[in-house]
């Protein structure tokens, strides 16, 4: 499921928020025999699977015999390393240092580590804001509720992005339910 011609032919977006989260689970696809190598005038260079262990992003295609990166497979980015695949061993160090430090990668890394988080996020949150409602309800002040849950929102779409969008709108559905059942002197304490 997380190898990397399955994933080429069956595109991350598409597929079920269970099948996603068993890719993340399983993680890179790393085979322990890859036949990817270079022949050149002088030298013929071999792909050698340690760059595994250096680059826990580094995935390879066994049909293809080329590399790919992981997160920008699953999520999009530069097409030499989601869809082309390398197989230039001789500049691959420098194209991994290139790769690594554009921002459709990191952001991508950051999209799939976040990944299924959501709800232990907002789980969080309900505590702390049971303890703003605590504060702001003994000092009379629902302008502290409402400043806290706002930047919240705020850090939850700068961190996950755009992806995020509708599990915010949800954590903002859910957030007012669960301030008016607090109000009303209903629901689950944290």
């Amino acid at each position: 499921m997380n190898e990397v011609d399955h994933l080429l032919n069956n595109p991350f977006s598409s597929m079920s928020f269970e099948d996603k989260l068993e890719i993340k689970r399983l993680g890179p696809h790393r085979p322990h025999v890859i036949q990817i190598t270079q022949t050149a005038k002088r030298q013929n260079r071999k792909f050698c699977v340690s760059w595994f262990e250096k680059k826990v992003w580094l995935t390879a295609s066994v049909a293809k015999n080329l590399l790919f990166c992981f997160p920008c497979l699953l999520s999009g980015g530069d097409t030499a390393w989601t869809q082309q695949g390398i197989v230039d061993l001789k500049h691959l160090s420098d194209k991994i240092k290139k790769h690594e430090s554009r921002t459709s990668h990191i952001g991508n890394s950051v999209k799939l580590s976040m990944l299924g988080k959501v709800k232990a996020i907002v789980r969080n949150f309900y505590v702390s804001v049971n303890i703003c409602f605590t504060q702001a309800t003994t000092r009379g002040d629902d302008t502290m509720l409402i400043n806290y849950f706002s930047v919240f929102v705020l850090f939850v779409l700068g961190v996950l992005g755009q992806h995020s969008r509708a599990g915010a709108q949800e954590m903002t559905r859910s957030t007012r339910f669960y301030l008016t059942t607090r109000r009303e002197g209903g629901g689950e304490r944290c």
